[in-house]
């Protein structure tokens, strides 16, 4: 897998991440999330969290820079930290070239800034592809969730593939009918976007009317609970990991505000 590209999905496999319930999946991506912005002063921290995201990653079987997306996410987190490393001006002056001052504090920003914004995609990424949709979803309904949201949910992820297809479709049989799509004259391009739109636009609707009727004719919603084929348990690894993620916070909590 890591000999080609990976798109931003779930992958099914047996490995540690893959194992764990999603609800303790999702649990520790807001508790890292929320640790690293609330420790927003301390660069140990961040490359500690940003070095753990990595090591997961690689154990996961994946690489960053195959993923889908991982490459811009890399050159944005270096545009963060240049961005930091121009324009932040406080502090004592440690390096000088031209008319480019960069101050200690600047450095602090452009390391603890960047590093937050990485490990928390990598985290997500993690998330993204170790965890079903459909069992994240069931997860939430055994916590309380209406399984009419859940559906919704489930219903709105698996449309994302259809809206793309559909798009695809649309593209090809308005180029064969030769639409053009080029910039110049502009408004001659916005008039084929918007027709584009249109198109599209109208097609969602006939599905959406005919995933309608269908669950009408299914009596979906008629009763306010509902049993499932599929039963998601916690393992004790689940529950040795949430006692973890639930004792990082009064952790981070007590050494910042220690004086």
């Amino acid at each position: 897998m890591i000999n080609q590209r990976i798109s931003l999905q779930y992958y099914q496999g047996q490995g540690f991440i893959n194992s764990l319930h999603p609800i303790t999946k999702f649990l520790g991506l807001v508790v890292i999330s929320f640790v690293l912005f609330f420790i927003s002063d301390s660069i140990l921290f961040h490359i500690l969290f940003f070095v753990l995201g990595i090591i997961l990653l690689k154990v996961s079987g994946y690489s960053l820079f195959r993923i889908q997306g991982g490459r811009l996410i890399v050159l944005t987190t270096i545009f963060i930290a240049l961005i930091q490393l121009i324009f932040v001006k406080d502090g004592e002056t440690i390096f000088s070239f031209g008319q480019i001052h960069i101050n200690d504090q600047a450095l602090f920003q452009a390391v603890t800034v960047s590093l937050r914004f990485i490990a928390i995609i990598i985290f997500s990424y993690l998330f993204v592809l170790s965890t079903e949709p459909t069992s994240f979803v069931l997860a939430l309904v055994q916590l309380g969730l209406s399984y009419r949201f859940g559906f919704s949910i489930i219903t709105a992820i698996r449309m994302i593939p259809i809206v793309k297809s559909e798009i695809i479709r649309i593209s090809f049989a308005q180029i064969t009918r030769g639409v053009s799509y080029k910039f110049f004259p502009i408004k001659e391009f916005l008039q084929s976007i918007m027709q584009f739109l249109k198109v599209v636009i109208i097609s969602m609707i006939k599905r959406v009317n005919s995933l309608v009727i269908s669950m009408e004719g299914r009596s979906f919603g008629l009763y306010k609970s509902r049993t499932f084929i599929k039963e998601i348990s916690y393992s004790a690894i689940d529950r040795v990991v949430i006692v973890c993620e639930m004792l990082l916070i009064p952790f981070i909590l007590f050494w910042r505000l220690w004086p």
